[in-house]
C-alpha cells in the first residue's frame, strides 16, 4: 500500500472514530510529546493544554500535551498529525530510534472539561512499581502496543478514563483504538490503577520489551502474534537463569527465543556456551551471536517444523 493511501485510510479510520461518538459537541484531541521535539511551537492558548508532570523529572516545555483538532479538510493540523505520526511509525520501521512525537487522538466528551482530563492523565502517569515512583508514559504508542498484554481492560480503561476513546498507529500501522463507556468514567479515572506483582515486573521491563519489538520490526519480523508477557519471560529467564545481567545481551537473547523459539536454548552448540557462561562467569551473549551465522539454517529449520 503506498504512503499517500494509507494516509488516506487513516484519516478515513479517524473520522470514523470521531463520527462514532455521536456527540456534535465532543472535541477530537491529538496527543502530542514534545521531549525530543515539538512539532507544533506555534500552537498555544486554548489550542494546547498540558499535562503537567512532576518538575523534579521533566521540565515545562517536555510535559505531553492535548491539542485541539478542529474538521479535517478545515484545520491543516489535523491532516498534519496524520502524516507526522505515520512518517514517524514508518522511520521506526527502517531502525531510527527516535520517540513519537504524534502519540494517538482521544475523543473528549461534551460534559468533562479539558483540564479535568490532563489532570486525570497527569495523575494516573504515577504509578508505583516495586515501591518506586515512576512516571508511565503511557501516551508513547509503542506502549499502549504492549499495554493491553499487560493491563486488565478495566485498568487500560481508567488509566485513559476521561476519554470516549483512545487511538493511535500501531507498529503494524494500524489505528488501534480503545473505547471507554461514559457511565464508566467516575468510577475508573478517580483513583489510582492498582498492578499487581506481575504486571509491575512488566511495566518496568517496558523500554527492554519495546527494545526487543522495535529491533524484529526493524528485521521485518512479525511482531502481530507475540505477546509482552512472553518478551518479558524470556528477558527474566536472561536475567535468573543464564546470568546474562547485561541488559543488551537479555535484549539479544529474547530476540533470539522471539526468532527462532524453543530450538534456540535446546540446540546443543548455542546451550554448551550459555552453560559455559554460567560456569565461568562470562556473558555468553556475544559469542553465541557469532555462531547464529553457521547455526541459523538449522534453527530455522527446526523452528519451521522442516527437521523433527
Amino acid at each position: 500500500m503506498s504512503e499517500i493511501s494509507l494516509l488516506e485510510r487513516l484519516q478515513e479510520a479517524l473520522i470514523a472514530v470521531r463520527d462514532w461518538h455521536g456527540d456534535a459537541a465532543s472535541t477530537l484531541y491529538a496527543v502530542i510529546d514534545p521531549i525530543l521535539a515539538d512539532p507544533f511551537p506555534d500552537a498555544a492558548g486554548e489550542a494546547r493544554e498540558v499535562v503537567v508532570l512532576p518538575a523534579d523529572k521533566f521540565a515545562p516545555g517536555d510535559c505531553p500535551y492535548l491539542l485541539t483538532l478542529g474538521e479535517f479538510g478545515r484545520d491543516p493540523r489535523a491532516e498534519a498529525t496524520i502524516a507526522l505520526s505515520m512518517q514517524e511509525t514508518l522511520a521506526q520501521e527502517g531502525g531510527d530510534r527516535a520517540g513519537r512525537s504524534v502519540c494517538g487522538w482521544l475523543v473528549l466528551p461534551s460534559g468533562i472539561p479539558v483540564e479535568q482530563a490532563v489532570r486525570a492523565y497527569a495523575r494516573q502517569s504515577q504509578l508505583v512499581v516495586g515501591g518506586e515512583r515512576r512516571t508511565f508514559r503511557f501516551w508513547d504508542p509503542r506502549t499502549l502496543d504492549l499495554a493491553r498484554d499487560v493491563l486488565t481492560p478495566t485498568q487500560l480503561n481508567a488509566i485513559l478514563g476521561p476519554a470516549a476513546s483512545w487511538s493511535w498507529l500501531s507498529r503494524q500501522r494500524k489505528l488501534e483504538t480503545v473505547w471507554i463507556d461514559p457511565r464508566e468514567h467516575d468510577a475508573l479515572y478517580t483513583v489510582a490503577v492498582r498492578t499487581n506483582e506481575e504486571q509491575q515486573r512488566l511495566l518496568s521491563q517496558l523500554p527492554e520489551i519495546n527494545l526487543v519489538m522495535d529491533s524484529l520490526t526493524v528485521a521485518a519480523f512479525d511482531t502481530t502474534p507475540i505477546k509482552a508477557i512472553e518478551v518479558g519471560r524470556r528477558l527474566v529467564e536472561a536475567d535468573v537463569q543464564w546470568r546474562l545481567h547485561d541488559p543488551r545481551d537479555q535484549v539479544s537473547y529474547a530476540i533470539c527465543c522471539m526468532i527462532y523459539g524453543a530450538p534456540f536454548t535446546a540446540n546443543a552448540p548455542i546451550r554448551q556456551q550459555l552453560i559455559h557462561g554460567l560456569e565461568t562467569g562470562t556473558p555468553a551473549m556475544p559469542a553465541v551471536l557469532g555462531m547464529l551465522d553457521t547455526l541459523e539454517p538449522q534453527l530455522v529449520a527446526l523452528e519451521s517444523g522442516a527437521v523433527s
